[in-house]
């Protein structure tokens, strides 16, 4: 999913793209780079709203940033 998600936002397909990061959010709760890609691909799609808690998440699992 991860690598897909990449291309899937590389060729602008950003709903595909939040849905791999979505489900890899589901696969490994505990990795701050898929809810850090998942809010930011949420940003690029106007969902700012629904980008909050991702993006949150992300800061609780590493308040550095340095993972995303």
């Amino acid at each position: 999913y991860q690598h897909r998600a990449r291309i899937y936002r590389h060729l602008g397909e950003l709903e595909a793209a939040a849905s791999d990061r979505r489900r890899l959010t589901e696969l490994r709760p505990g990795d701050a780079l898929h809810y850090g890609n998942l809010g930011w691909d949420l940003i690029q799609l106007g969902r700012l709203a629904q980008a909050v808690a991702p993006t949150r998440r992300a800061h609780e699992l590493d308040p550095l940033g340095r993972q995303w």
